[in-house]
């Protein structure tokens, strides 16, 4: 909670691939410190997880590699952690997905702007205070090296993986700049981290004196008060979010198996087809479930995702000389009633038959709370428009405005 980086990942639940790999090396640091059978067995179970989660895990295995080599570890101790290692190098030299080409320019200058943000991250994000951050790591390893004389394994080992994790970053993210910008709150987040863990250990058993306290202390406030500003902005973003996506999620589940299944669903960063999203909500459930009307989202995405509907539906008006047959019996509706901000319910399975003297314009909506500026349909003078809905997933009515003048209007119950 210090770090005013972190609000995407305390609040989003796709970044535990950073958090955990974090986690596991934390609790690998702390186990590696006893060379026995059974630390070194739960480190590298450790070690396995973090690797599971995400390549982040290639920096908790650099970590913890430098560290026993630095340590000089014997040869069993490291034949300990190489199961994990070496599923993972299987998996890379045979499923994973290559990297987006840049030149080395790039890269070093994503290392450059992403080792900037990182040391930023003490002031906010603010650059200048980017050459203070360094300031004070430089004075705190001279003075754990020559002064305190706790410069250690530990303390290189975890300097040398903030530099393997900002060289990695740059390898693997520089020519995807737009979706991974190098000063990246989760990238900041994972360097602070690193520095603050060597920084505490270099001051370890050592009097800190009241005005570096202080220091210190005022460091974790400001962050905390960053922090609190920016869960509040990603809170934002994330119910702006919602109101954009929502009503596609629930156009696509009431539409169910009518839905184009490879039709790519507005949502975020990875592209997920109408199909795939039903798969899921079928395995483990609607993210959607339960959402109210007054809650579905923006009236824009509400309209979009009616015309939508609609093909999905196949509710186009038909064109014809004559009524079509109706199941039960005919019933007139008002003309007012067509005309009206409410309009004509259709519930599902019913038929609407409209024709006018002049040409009638039909707009429908279900989800949105007004009709589109564009008709959907629009029936020749003297000619039968039929609107047909069907049995779906949803209980929300359609409702259909015909603009006409002196029209006849139909409603078939059931078809």
């Amino acid at each position: 909670a210090w770090s005013w980086a972190a609000e995407g990942n305390i609040l989003y639940g796709f970044l535990v691939n950073f958090d955990l790999p974090v986690l596991m090396l934390v609790i690998g640091w702390w186990l590696i410190r006893e060379d026995t059978l059974r630390h070194d067995l739960w480190a590298m179970a450790a070690l396995a997880v973090a690797l599971a989660t995400s390549s982040v895990g290639v920096v908790v295995a650099f970590a913890l590699g430098v560290e026993l080599l630095l340590g000089r570890a014997p040869l069993r101790r490291l034949i300990r952690f190489a199961p994990p290692v070496v599923l993972w190098l299987l998996w890379w030299i045979f499923d994973h997905e290559a990297t987006k080409p840049a030149s080395l320019g790039e890269r070093l200058s994503y290392a450059w702007h992403t080792s900037v943000a990182i040391l930023a991250g003490f002031t906010l994000g603010w650059k200048p205070g980017a050459v203070v951050s360094a300031v004070v790591i430089v004075v705190v390893v001279t003075c754990a090296w020559r002064r305190w004389r706790t410069l250690d394994a530990h303390v290189v080992a975890v300097g040398a993986t903030l530099v393997f994790f900002v060289a990695l970053s740059a390898f693997s993210r520089a020519g995807d700049i737009a979706l991974n910008p190098p000063d990246s709150p989760r990238y900041v987040w994972v360097g602070d981290v690193l520095i603050v863990a060597g920084l505490v250990w270099c001051a370890r058993r050592r009097a800190i004196r009241p005005a570096v306290r202080a220091a210190a202390a005022a460091v974790v406030v400001v962050g905390a008060i960053g922090l609190v500003g920016n869960l509040g902005d990603y809170r934002s973003f994330a119910l702006g979010d919602m109101a954009r996506t929502h009503p596609f999620l629930v156009g696509a589940e009431a539409a169910g198996s009518r839905a184009d299944p490879a039709r790519i669903l507005p949502l975020n960063l990875i592209p997920v087809t109408v199909g795939e999203y039903l798969d899921l909500v079928a395995s483990v459930g609607s993210p959607v479930a339960g959402t109210p009307y007054a809650s579905l989202g923006s009236e824009s995405a509400r309209l979009a995702a009616d015309r939508l509907l609609i093909d999905d539906e196949g509710l186009v008006v038909g064109v014809g000389d004559a009524l079509p047959r109706c199941a039960g019996s005919w019933r007139a509706v008002a003309a007012d009633e067509g005309r009206s901000r409410g309009g004509i319910e259709l519930p599902a399975g019913a038929v609407l038959a409209v024709s006018a003297p002049d040409r009638a314009e039909i707009r429908m909506r279900r989800l949105a709370r007004g009709y589109p500026v564009e008709a959907d349909s629009v029936v020749p003078a003297g000619r039968v428009g039929v609107v047909r809905s069907v049995r779906d997933a949803s209980t929300l009515p359609w409702r259909v405005h015909v603009d006409a003048e002196d029209p006849s209007l139909r409603l078939c119950p059931s078809s």
